[in-house]
């Protein structure tokens, strides 16, 4: 995994151990022993019905329910580890302080599903990022790379499904900046305060007129609502036959801090996340640096301890942005116990959406 903010350019790299090998409906799936979850597939509702994380008890909270035909598939269920949380609605909305939303723009090549979602910060929040190890890179993973170098405070994180925008050279790259300028124009920030994700048939550049056509639209139905929280998770996915989305409310420094987030993913899925989608918000007060230490551990802890079918992609990526609309005080230091409750509570909604990629 790369970390990217406090010490740009520094490589931080996990693996699985003692991992075993099991196979699921005929399909190979490699776990660890630390996360080792079990699942039945194939049925449309994709229900989990059984998995052990170190034999912890789970608190389980009914998806919200789909409305419209574009966001029309079933929700995930919600598995939460154990620990002094709760689970609420409202996946990457829950954190006070962002608004988020998901359309169908026509990237597509088939189907009303929703293609696009973008999350927004009311005010400028603490951005970090952990990218895929692949050599080949995306071109919205090096723009997110170069971005985050730059140590800004981020407003918004988009999202598009229907084409990676992976090995399209010069042109995508310039596709995913074209992409973050027409979102930070109808917006009114500047265009390296947008994060850019893309998912999708790998050598496809972005429709680049469909997604700008389709950017003030999607800007002017923001809201904070766990509806448009899930027209967002709806929006990411793309093989998925679910949504991946969770939310979790716990206490830090005397005050109630959430994390929320979306997630997308259900083939190749390697150790070190491999074509796997995430944005994960919360409400905490944070120093910068250790926002992305947070973040870094949580993957390292969830996203990097499965695998489906054993190929790494060029594009997986989770964003974390962090509001500070909590009003807790300045979280600094990574060994005080507010750093290790808000990494607990981080690594706890990651898990939740970890669990959730195996589901399809």
């Amino acid at each position: 995994m790369m970390q990217i903010g406090a010490r740009p350019g520094v490589m931080v790299g996990t693996c699985i151990h003692n991992a075993c090998s099991h196979k699921v409906n005929g399909r190979s799936m490699v776990t660890s022993d630390r996360v080792r979850p079990f699942f039945k597939q194939r049925q449309l509702s994709k229900q989990i019905c059984r998995r052990s994380v170190r034999q912890q008890k789970h608190q389980t909270i009914n998806a919200i329910p789909v409305a419209q035909s574009e966001f029309d598939i079933p929700a995930a269920p919600i598995l939460l580890p154990k620990g002094p949380w709760k689970a609420i609605e409202g996946s990457v909305n829950a954190p006070k302080g962002f608004k988020a939303q998901g359309m169908a723009g026509g990237l597509r090549a088939s189907g009303p599903k929703a293609d696009l979602a973008l999350i927004v910060a009311d005010a400028d929040a603490v951005a970090a990022g952990v990218f895929t190890t692949n050599v080949m890179c995306a071109a919205p993973v090096l723009y997110c790379k170069k971005v985050l170098a730059k140590n800004k405070p981020a407003r918004a994180v988009l999202i598009n499904a229907g084409q990676a925008n992976a090995a399209t050279g010069d042109a995508g790259y310039e596709d995913s900046v074209k992409s973050a300028e027409a979102v930070a124009q109808a917006l009114g920030i500047e265009s390296d305060q947008v994060l850019i994700e893309s998912t999708g048939v790998i050598g496809r550049r972005i429709k680049l007129q469909a997604l700008l056509d389709s950017v003030p639209k999607l800007v002017s139905n923001l809201g904070p609502s766990a509806e448009d929280a899930h027209h967002a998770a709806v929006g990411i996915t793309t093989t998925d036959l679910v949504s991946k989305s969770a939310a979790i409310e716990t206490e830090i420094l005397g005050k109630k801090v959430r994390v929320g987030g979306i997630a997308k993913g259900s083939g190749m899925i390697h150790p070190n996340m491999a074509t796997l989608l995430s944005v994960i918000t919360t409400d905490a007060n944070v120093e910068p640096s250790l926002w992305h230490t947070i973040l870094l551990h949580g993957v390292q802890k969830s996203f990097n301890q499965i695998t489906v079918d054993g190929d790494t992609s060029t594009n997986d990526t989770c964003i974390g942005l962090a509001s500070g609309a909590a009003g807790n005080d300045l979280i600094k230091h990574s060994t005080s116990e507010a750093a290790q409750k808000l990494e607990a509570a981080v690594t706890a909604l990651l898990q939740v959406l970890q669990l959730q990629i195996p589901a399809h």
